[in-house]
């Protein structure tokens, strides 16, 4: 898969956490957050967006 990335080399998502390819949600440390709760709130969000 060929994603976007930022600058500082994390992927690049929307505000629900969808990658440059439609369908193919980031969370947790791809993007950037290293805390295992973060990732499950991300996680849960990109779930009903």
């Amino acid at each position: 898969m060929n994603l976007k990335r930022n600058p500082s080399g994390k992927y690049e998502t929307n505000r629900h956490f969808e990658s440059s390819l439609p369908g193919v949600y980031i969370v947790g440390p791809l993007a950037g957050n290293d805390q295992a709760i973060i990732a499950a709130g991300e996680g849960a969000e990109a779930a009903i967006a």
